[in-house]
Formats: C-alpha cells, sequence, structure tokens
C-alpha cells in the first residue's frame, strides 16, 4: 500500500504549528512562536502570509526537512463561508473568501493560503479539515433580541470534534452517541455543547459571544462598545483590532502567555491573579450554559487547548463545574494528527473531499417552509 507525505498548517494567534507525518506517523513537529513585537508590524492579518511562509520554511531547513514530495498540505482554516463538518478541497473560491475575511479576521485565515502556496511551489494538493467556520447550530441558538442579527458558529471544530472522538474511544464508546460540553482553552476560546455528534450551540470569541481569552475580549455590554465606536477614538478596523487581537488578558496586563501569568501569580500580582480567575469563571458560567443546552444529559466536560495544561485553572473549573458531569483534562491540542488523518481518509477513499461552493450553510430562517428544531 502506498504511503502518503502530508504537511499540516496551524496558525494562530502567537503561533504557527507545523507537522509532517507520513501517513498518520509523525515524523517532525514544530511550534513556532511569534512575538507581540513580531506581529505588530503588521496591519492586517493577510500581511502575515509571506512572513508566516518564509520562517516555516527557515525552521525546516534548520531542522533537516523538506517538503519536496509532498502528496498534500493541510490547512487548519477559516475565514471563509459556513460549511458542512468534514474535509474540503481548497479552491480559489475559498481562497478569496478567507483572504477578505468573509467570517471576520483571523491568522487560521491564512491556513489555507500557506497551503496553496506550498502547493504552487512543491505540488500536491491542499485541503481543510473541520475548519471554524463548521456549522451545525440548532436553530434557536442562532436568535438574537434584533431580528436581523444572528449568532454565528465560530468554532475551534477540529480540535472539538477530535478530542470528543478520543474521549469516546478511551470509554469504549461512540462519539455519535454522546453529549459533551467541550471546552477548548487558548489563544481563543470556544465552550461547545455536542449533542450525539453535532455542535449543536457554541460561544463564538471571535465575535465578542463568550468568555474572554488571553487576546479577546468575549462578551462585553453592547452600549459600552457603541460608545467606544462612536467616541472618535477609533476606526472600525483599529476598533475590531481591540476587540479580537488586543483584549482579555493582553489589554488588562499586557501578555498572553499563561506560564508568564502564571510566574507574576506566584511572584503576587494580585491583578495577574485577578484576571486569571475572571477568565476561569467565565468559562465555566459558559460551561454551566451549554449543559443547559442539553438538559443536564452531560456524558463528560472535556477541558483541553494549551490553557488545560494550568492545574490550578483545571481545579477551579472542576470545583465550578463538576456538579454537572465528569470534568476530563485533554490538554494541548490533537489538530495536526486531525488534518493528516482527514488527508489520510481521502487519499484511501475512506471519504470523499467536498467542493467549496462559497454558499453557506445556512441560509436564514424559513418559518412558512421549515420546521424550527428545538421550538414545540
Amino acid at each position: 500500500m502506498k504511503s502518503y507525505k502530508i504537511f499540516t498548517i496551524n496558525p494562530g494567534s502567537t503561533s504557527t504549528k507545523i507537522a509532517l507525518f507520513n501517513d498518520d506517523e509523525l515524523i517532525f513537529s514544530q511550534n513556532i512562536m511569534h512575538s507581540t513585537e513580531d506581529l505588530a508590524i503588521f496591519s492586517e492579518i493577510n500581511d502575515q502570509l509571506d512572513y508566516r511562509k518564509e520562517i516555516i520554511l527557515k525552521v525546516l531547513k534548520e531542522k533537516g526537512q523538506t517538503l519536496e514530495g509532498t502528496d498534500a498540505f493541510v490547512g487548519r482554516g477559516g475565514g471563509f463561508k459556513t460549511v458542512k463538518s468534514g474535509v474540503l478541497a481548497i479552491n480559489e473560491l475559498m481562497l478569496k473568501d478567507a483572504f477578505d475575511g468573509f467570517a471576520g479576521q483571523h491568522p487560521c485565515n491564512l491556513a489555507v493560503q500557506l497551503a496553496n502556496e506550498f502547493v504552487r511551489e512543491f505540488g500536491g494538493v491542499a485541503y481543510t479539515v473541520n475548519p471554524p467556520v463548521v456549522d451545525e447550530l440548532q436553530d434557536l441558538a442562532r436568535a438574537t433580541g434584533l431580528k436581523n442579527i444572528y449568532r454565528k458558529s465560530s468554532i475551534h471544530a477540529l480540535n472539538q470534534k477530535e478530542v470528543g472522538i478520543r474521549y469516546a474511544h478511551s470509554q469504549d464508546k461512540q462519539y455519535e452517541d454522546l453529549n459533551l460540553v467541550i471546552a477548548h482553552l487558548g489563544g481563543g476560546i470556544s465552550v461547545t455543547a455536542h449533542e450525539k455528534g453535532r455542535m449543536i450551540d457554541s460561544s463564538d470569541n471571535i465575535n465578542g459571544d463568550g468568555p474572554m481569552s488571553p487576546n479577546r475580549s468575549g462578551s462585553i455590554p453592547a452600549l459600552s462598545v457603541l460608545r467606544l465606536a462612536f467616541s472618535g477614538d477609533y476606526t472600525q478596523k483599529e476598533l475590531e483590532k481591540l476587540l479580537t487581537r488586543e483584549a482579555g488578558w493582553m489589554d488588562h496586563i499586557g501578555i498572553t502567555d499563561g506560564i508568564e501569568l502564571a510566574d507574576r501569580i506566584k511572584q503576587g500580582d494580585s491583578y495577574a491573579k485577578f484576571v486569571h480567575d475572571a477568565l476561569v469563571y467565565q468559562v465555566a458560567k459558559n460551561i454551566g450554559s451549554y449543559a443547559t443546552v442539553l438538559k443536564g444529559d452531560v456524558e463528560a466536560i472535556i477541558l483541553t487547548g494549551g490553557l488545560a495544561y494550568d492545574k490550578s485553572l483545571v481545579e477551579q473549573l472542576k470545583e465550578m463545574t463538576g456538579y454537572i458531569a465528569p470534568v476530563i483534562s485533554m490538554p494541548g491540542e490533537y489538530e495536526m494528527e486531525a488534518l493528516a488523518a482527514g488527508a489520510l481518509r481521502i487519499f484511501r477513499r475512506e471519504e470523499e473531499a467536498q467542493e467549496y461552493t462559497g454558499e453557506a450553510v445556512w441560509q436564514g430562517f424559513d418559518f412558512e417552509e421549515a420546521s424550527l428544531d428545538g421550538v414545540n
């Protein structure tokens, strides 16, 4: 049986993760960190494309790795219109929507662009797997107090689904049979209700919904944001940058790194302790909210992402939410493995790659034709 060389790319707010696989065997991986100073020179996310490509190639060369002969380049994806879960082939329409930031500007939008750049240089095919714009929300989850504004699906779908599958397998069960609340805790945070394999409701930290994160605002009072918008102190782009890249811990104390924050707390920094505990408090509230969405029928609460390495954070969340269901810590991310596995399924013909059409999964409510799920 032919083996396949697969290169995976996952750009985040403060890092670019890369990994090289031979089938599902990891050959090489690296988490390339980007300092705030390095990224501050770029006014737009898209301006970082050449910088991130060059640093990836530099690191690979330093480590004695080459992308020659790579069969597939797989980017985490994001920024384009909502899609069904699964593997998607990267095409020109997806690249345009990612560049334009249809679903918002975030470094993950660079993933499909980077994959495409590498295909042009080295050959192969380009895919994305379960990008953040996977949309499985139930209808009631979309409603807000304004009839023309709806909540969007923007979830760490790749890692959330992977840890759900791994947890289920550890219990000799199927992910599609379980109800779970999964909290991805990293530079961005998403807390999600998984009902029988479907992400029916979730916080959306990019659009200002949910807990604050190390560099995002999370939910804040709408009228206060309105006053900021009309204060004359910000352009629209500046305010968007503040809310999505310079808020949270970054705005409060000027850092986004959890280890550095922990060091400050050990040194007696009471403000650092306050913003740490505020994030935990908000995550716990969201876990309770999404347990309610599942009507309390929750198999487990799973904590994943980089912040789940913080033992204090995990213990606090166990204390606050353990009454709902067992709290399981699965720190870090399984995103690179999930990206490679998606491409491998295509090569082995276990799954067919979807075509990105630029048509969003959800087109709006049709009250005459559709029976809204969740409505009795």
